[in-house]
């Protein structure tokens, strides 16, 4: 969400198209960086702030490593293997089970305990599972003492009476065919990959053990994308849908009565207030109460088992944190009462702080980016009525808060401020409090160092034309350090991927090392949009001109080609702008002079890196890119590094 919400900020600004959002999540303004912020608080006058434009740099320059500029040693596997410097091991131990991965530090080779990391301790920590993927990192979040990967191996006391956990289902493919269009055929030619209209995906494998076990609460969890939905469909069947009657009360549209309804109302933490409102007049966090009262209400109308689950999909995106709590609280209290005894509710959604402080106590929870599931170290326990509250919410500290001058508080928020800080502040300007608000920009760092060919298989997958590494090719990772809201700890996850090969062209005079060209630059679908792609290929660029290099660049791709365009950093050469109908495929077609016609010629853009000429020049690069070995300034020498 937040790199979404960063880069759709600056969409907006490049094409000047305004937009207004709604949001129950203040860190996104950070991300965003809006001009102007509207407080809307419960039962009195919204308030306006508006917010100072920022001169601090997002995203910021990527940190070259000192270890990145010596010269790699040779990969121990011509066939793309592990290098020395190579995650491999780590890999390959966190993807057994969190309990006892440890993943090497590519700079230092040392290695870390994940438990280490989880309590917090001075300096970088690669946390054994966000350094991997997307859903491992998500899956971090849960990893603590209160759940533990699965068993595939149960007992027959775990069994539900009468189920059958013979086998792992078939994998479920979705399939589905689109109209095929000038847009799909641009497409085909740019990327080298004819399209016949038909998609297939396939889900993560769902474990058949979960259904068979007695469980009264599932979660489904994980990143955007990451087949939550589909696995809810697929595997317990579509979320629930209600038709509300206009001008009806939500209460008096409950199946069962007034007293069932309230039951199922207090299972949603619906506020009393609210439960004789008309669905239409409720706010979206509001109605997502009331559609979970009602689905619960409809399942224990049911008899049949099958009938008996209510499925909710995007579960929690609808309210603020505090909301989202006394929600899961409610409902995991009215599970483990004995109500309805025969009631399961299966979620699905991508927030999960609710589970990390207790308030929602799952029976099993399926991370579907990584197909691994949880299940609680101990028994789930219906939480203390008196739980189900603010005691709940977000850890802050509301003595250090009320302490706090309102009027400074107007030039204190970042991504780390709750909404009861954005309510202070909009209580600050009700009181008469003047200036702007400024918004302080994410704690991120950007960190490029040496890897190996391991760490392409978490990359292949996105490269916009070919999943192939050449065996000769240097490979360069790079790391964001992020400093999570609710965290006092920076965890490391893998940004972007760029390798360089031996270029065959003539080497310039005042060269000191053979050319290089860029062979494979990758940013992960999280990070795109944000201008990193280019950033870093002018970071790998400059190191190659450090050692004395020439360094090419050669692309179909029109934004980085257009880049290179415009860069004071790169000049074209003669192949730029031009449709080559000829193409020498590797290193025996260039020694024997064998050429192949390319059956649609593209566009190509193709340039030399010169490096900074003049001080803008020099400037520019600064602000993308800068080298450890030469000294670093303040605000990012004080930080964690890899």
């Amino acid at each position: 969400m937040a790199c979404c919400a960063c880069s759709l900020g600056r969409q907006l600004r490049r094409s000047g198209v305004r937009a207004v959002l709604a949001s129950s999540f203040p860190e996104v303004a950070s991300w965003l960086q809006p001009d102007v912020v509207v407080v809307c608080r419960a039962g009195r006058a919204p308030v306006a702030l508006a917010v100072a434009a920022t001169t601090t740099q997002f995203p910021p320059p990527i940190v070259v490593s000192a270890s990145a500029e010596d010269r790699p040693k040779p990969q121990s596997d011509s066939k793309g293997g592990a290098s020395a410097h190579s995650t491999a091991d780590g890999l390959s131990a966190a993807m057994e089970g969190l309990e006892s991965a440890h993943i090497a530090d590519a700079a230092s080779g040392q290695t870390v305990d994940p438990s280490v990391t989880e309590r917090g301790t001075d300096g970088p920590q690669f946390n054994s599972v966000a350094a991997l993927t997307r859903g491992e990192v998500f899956l971090s979040q849960l990893a603590d003492a209160r759940f533990v990967c699965q068993s595939d191996e149960l007992g027959s006391a775990d069994l539900e009476d009468g189920c059958d956990d013979r086998a792992l289902p078939e994998r479920v493919v979705l399939a589905a065919r689109v109209v095929t269009t000038a847009q799909t055929r641009v497409c085909e030619r740019l990327f080298d990959a004819p399209f016949s209209g038909e998609c297939a995906t396939p889900l993560p494998r769902f474990p058949r053990d979960i259904v068979a076990t007695r469980w009264r609460l599932g979660l489904l969890t994980g990143p955007s994308g990451s087949s939550k939905s589909a696995l809810l469909r697929a595997h317990f069947g579509p979320p629930f849908e209600a038709a509300w009657q206009k001008d009806v009360s939500v209460r008096a549209q409950c199946i069962g009565g007034v007293a069932a309804a309230d039951r199922f109302l207090d299972a949603a933490a619906m506020p009393c207030s609210k439960r004789d409102v008309p669905f239409e007049e409720l706010s979206s966090g509001e109605q997502a109460q009331a559609l979970l009262a009602r689905a619960l209400a409809k399942a224990a109308a049911h008899t049949e088992p099958p009938d008996r689950v209510a499925r909710i999909d995007e579960f929690g995106s609808a309210w603020d944190e505090r909301t989202a709590s006394n929600v899961a609280a409610a409902l995991s209290a009215f599970l483990r009462s004995g109500s309805d005894s025969g009631v399961r509710v299966v979620l699905a959604g991508c927030r999960c702080g609710f589970v990390r402080n207790g308030a929602l106590q799952p029976d099993w929870v399926f991370e579907a980016a990584s197909a691994k599931s949880l299940r609680p170290a101990t028994t789930p326990q219906a939480p203390s009525p008196s739980g189900v509250g603010p005691s709940l919410a977000p850890k802050s500290n509301d003595a250090e808060t009320a302490a706090r001058s309102p009027a400074a508080m107007l030039s204190r928020l970042s991504a780390n401020s709750t909404l009861s800080d954005w309510e202070v502040c909009a209580s600050a300007r009700c009181s008469g409090a003047g200036g702007a608000v400024r918004l302080g920009v994410p704690q991120v760092s950007l960190h490029l160092d040496r890897c190996g060919h391991a760490e392409w298989e978490l990359f292949k997958s996105f490269h916009y034309k070919s999943e192939h590494l050449s065996p000769q090719c240097e490979a360069y990772a790079l790391y964001a350090c992020v400093l999570p809201a609710d965290a006092a700890r920076r965890v490391c996850v893998p940004v972007g991927f760029c390798a360089t090969i031996p270029h065959s062209g003539k080497r310039s005079e005042a060269s000191r090392a053979p050319p290089r060209r860029a062979h494979r630059t990758v940013v992960l679908p999280d990070w795109q949009g944000l201008g990193i792609g280019s950033r870093l290929s002018d970071a790998v660029a400059q190191l190659n001109r450090r050692r004395g290099a020439d360094y090419f660049g050669q692309t179909v791709h029109p934004v980085f080609g257009e880049y290179r365009d415009r860069s004071p950093l790169w000049a074209p050469t003669r192949f730029n702008h031009t449709r080559p109908e000829l193409r020498i495929e590797g290193w025996r077609g260039r020694i024997q002079g064998i050429a192949v016609r390319i059956r649609e010629p593209k566009l190509i853009y193709s340039h030399v890196y010169e490096g900074p000429k003049d001080d803008s020049a020099a400037e520019h690069l600064r602000r993308r890119a800068l080298f450890a070995v030469d000294g670093l300034p303040e605000e990012l020498s004080a930080g964690d590094t890899p």
